[in-house]
């Protein structure tokens, strides 16, 4: 009797340690999945924001060049204007084209609370300031050799920061030629001798370069947002589920082995 006594306890006994092996197997596969989906989740949602963040800086770096160009081509048209006095008579001002965009890109990199830099640059310049980097290179090569318009990309700046870069191209027109064209080695009005270039032609490219910290902070506010959002409902499925396991398996499953010890014991009323 003594004997079937410890038998009968320890069975008790073992039917507690099981639910709780269950419920210990249940949380530990439940928190490795919400870690897996956490996980895929976030590097999906930091992929998708760093498309809309580089669409949203290529957005307003073609704005931005557009209105250069508009200045540009402003200052292009009204050269007529501009260099001949009431008489007829030509008399060259100093105000061209180039000089105008390095002036406005000089002074909206200046005064503008977002620190984008704005600036001339070109193959073989006649002012060193406008010589370009490796970047502007690679762009002013793509333009030559794919007939490209623009490239940009996000890339790493001397301080080892994230910045978005943009270099457009700027194509030469008709009076250009006054300072651009030929005879090439002719000195033009502004003391420099002309390249012999053609209507047409590649005569530099506007850069633009954006600081990525005006969205990085924003972007990761959104994202970390996001994965709380993801985690909570997460976590809140994960105590549904088990809430409703516990109803319709688990006490099922206690109910079961109440009645099979019943009968084991010889109580074939339940």
């Amino acid at each position: 009797m003594q004997r079937r006594g410890c038998m009968k306890a320890q069975r008790d006994s073992a039917a507690p340690r099981g639910k709780r092996r269950l419920i210990v197997q249940y949380v530990a596969l439940m928190s490795c999945i919400a870690v897996v989906l956490v996980a895929a989740y976030s590097a999906w949602s930091y992929g998708q924001q760093t498309r809309q963040m580089e669409e949203q800086m290529l957005s307003e770096a073609r704005v931005l060049e557009k209105s250069v160009q508009a200045t540009w081509d402003f200052i292009d048209y009204e050269q007529p204007n501009i260099n001949y006095d009431r008489d007829g008579s030509y008399n060259f001002k100093g105000l061209y084209c180039s000089l105008v965009g390095k002036s406005v890109g000089k002074i909206f990199s200046m005064s503008t609370d977002y620190q984008y830099t704005l600036r001339y640059t070109r193959i073989d310049p006649r002012n060193a300031l406008d010589e370009p980097d490796a970047f502007e290179r690679q762009a002013l090569d793509s333009f030559y050799r794919e007939d490209d318009e623009e490239y940009y990309g996000l890339v790493e700046d001397e301080q080892g920061q994230r910045v978005f870069r943009y270099v457009g191209a700027i194509y030469l027109t008709d009076s250009c030629m006054d300072c651009h064209g030929g005879p090439k080695g002719e000195l033009d009005v502004t003391g420099f001798a002309k390249e012999g270039l053609a209507v047409g032609d590649i005569g530099g490219a506007v850069s633009i370069t954006e600081p990525m910290d005006i969205y990085a902070d924003g972007m990761r506010t959104s994202v970390l947002q996001q994965v709380f959002m993801v985690l909570l409902v997460l976590v809140l499925a994960c105590v549904g589920i088990y809430f409703a396991v516990s109803k319709l398996v688990l006490h099922p499953l206690d109910a079961l082995g109440r009645a099979a010890k019943q009968i084991g014991a010889g109580d074939f009323s339940y």
